[in-house]
């Protein structure tokens, strides 16, 4: 990627988004790992282009900062 959009991690969580090229169009891509247990967890966002970005991105977002890990001590983490 040519730069970072956003980054964040917290304690089990990293988050990262960027523009990619395709074509003479500028799509974004954002990637979420996070840990929950002996599992690693992976989420990946695609936007084609810049207008579908700045629609779907904060709902896109939202959804993803719901999802909980399964895990009790995992989920205890962020309150430490």
């Amino acid at each position: 990627p040519e730069k970072i959009l956003s980054a964040e991690n917290t304690a089990n969580r990293v988050e990262l988004t960027t523009p990619q090229h395709v074509g003479y169009n500028t799509a974004f891509y954002t990637v979420v790992l996070f840990v929950d247990g002996d599992d690693l967890h992976i989420i990946e966002a695609f936007y084609p282009n810049e207008e579908t970005f700045k629609k779907r991105r904060a709902s896109v977002e939202k959804a993803i900062g719901e999802i909980q890990p399964h895990s009790w001590w995992v989920a205890f983490i962020p309150f430490i």
